[in-house]
């Protein structure tokens, strides 16, 4: 990704509201940045979807170039997945489940918003487990959020970049998930401050973050330190793709569940 001159913090409430998280100079809410969504694809795609040099061998950053690989490996991707032993979703869905008041899921307007939502296996789940909280899907990759659309349980889902301000009002759902999407973001950009934002208090937070990305866990506890969001459960360390030939041994991922306090 192309360096920004951003500084990003923790939302801090003005004049009764939270504030937004973005200075002039960064990129403003609800527009994607050049800079980030730049045209050309440089990494090599095989025609079955995958890189050339292994899953995500070089992930990076960037929204285009991301997006352009899980476009081409959407069709096969729920296939691929189930072979490696993916189970962060259905972890996911469960702590989201745990975790959820029932006074919030009674809510008319409740809603959990799925960051990163992928082909939607999120939704699988927790229909599996009886939840039917509808869910706002986000996916940078367009093919992605096709295959998201037609599964149920989605009341929406659109294409967005979530190394930019989320487009939603504060206290917007009574949830959000942001599951297997960290490697593709900046830990120091705004994405889970914005979690905070969009979550009313008394919601959850569930993500998964990656054990050798360190930089994650330190932004998700400056959060907690700050009081805008407290853990109340954590699963893992566990293997991120235990199936995997390349990456079996070498990832773990923990799963994190946060109340959000304000």
């Amino acid at each position: 990704m192309l360096s920004v001159a951003c500084a990003w913090a923790a939302p801090r409430r003005s004049h009764g509201r939270r504030a937004r998280l973005w200075s002039p100079g960064c990129t403003p809410p609800g527009a994607v940045s050049a800079k980030r969504c730049g045209h050309g694809v440089l990494r090599a795609v095989r025609s079955d979807g995958l890189l050339s040099d292994g899953l995500g061998s070089r992930a990076g950053q960037d929204c285009a170039e991301n997006a352009a690989i899980y476009d081409a490996w959407a069709a096969k991707y729920n296939e691929d997945v189930a072979s490696w032993g993916y189970v962060l979703p259905a972890v996911s869905a469960r702590m989201l489940a745990n975790a959820l008041p029932a006074r919030l899921l009674q809510r008319t307007d409740a809603a959990v918003l799925d960051a990163g939502c992928g082909t939607g296996l999120l939704a699988d789940h927790l229909a599996e487990i009886g939840v039917a909280v509808p869910l706002v899907g986000l996916d940078a990759s367009e093919g992605m959020v096709e295959a998201a659309r037609a599964v149920s349980g989605y009341r929406s889902v659109a294409q967005a970049d979530l190394n930019v301000e989320l487009p939603f009002a504060d206290d917007a759902f009574v949830g959000a998930t942001l599951v297997g999407t960290t490697t593709y973001l900046d830990a120091a950009g705004p994405v889970l401050a914005e979690l905070c934002r969009v979550v009313m208090k008394g919601g959850v937070v569930v993500l998964t973050l990656r054990s050798d990305l360190e930089a994650w866990e330190r932004r998700a506890e400056e959060l907690a330190d700050d009081g805008y969001w407290q853990l109340v459960e954590r699963r893992g360390p566990m293997l991120y793709l235990p199936g995997h030939p390349e990456y079996a041994e070498k990832l773990l991922v923990t799963a994190l569940c946060y109340e959000v306090l304000r």
